[in-house]
């Protein structure tokens, strides 16, 4: 069975992303909470599969030390779903550890198809957020 740890500060969002995710994926157990410290009093013996960080802008948990963190306790992939389409820092969250990142502005399937890829061990962003970064790569940048 495949369990998903998911946090996300706002109620409205976690159930409805719940909800998603148990009517697109067969045989998912979801634990659920609104920030890491309630998920880790509530699911201290948890082995997720893969986690899935909401991301808000009024949140003071840096997301940036809060991926790694993730990744060092769980060891399982994380899944950005962020809260604005903040398609430029995208990079900043991948580098953090992130293997898959969707904005809550993408339809429901767009997490679904980043959830299946993860599984496949695979990274994941949305195709919007692809377009988004080559389209502000600075001029002359070179690799």
């Amino acid at each position: 069975m495949l369990t998903i740890a998911l946090i996300d500060r706002f109620p409205i969002v976690l159930m409805g992303t719940k909800l998603t995710i148990k009517k697109s994926l067969q045989g998912v157990r979801i634990l659920a909470a609104n920030d890491i410290f309630s998920f880790q009093a509530q699911n201290p013996d948890c082995k997720p599969d893969i986690f899935i960080v909401g991301i808000a802008r009024e949140v003071v948990v840096d997301p940036f030390h809060l991926i790694p963190a993730i990744k060092k306790v769980f060891k399982c992939p994380v899944i950005v779903y962020d809260d604005l389409p903040a398609n430029q820092i995208c990079i900043k969250y991948f580098s953090a550890g992130a293997s898959g990142y969707v904005s809550k502005c993408s339809p429901a399937s767009e997490l679904i198809k980043c959830i299946n890829e993860i599984r496949k061990n695979k990274i994941y962003m949305t195709i919007e957020a692809l377009h988004s970064m080559i389209e502000n790569i600075p001029a002359g940048f070179t690799y």
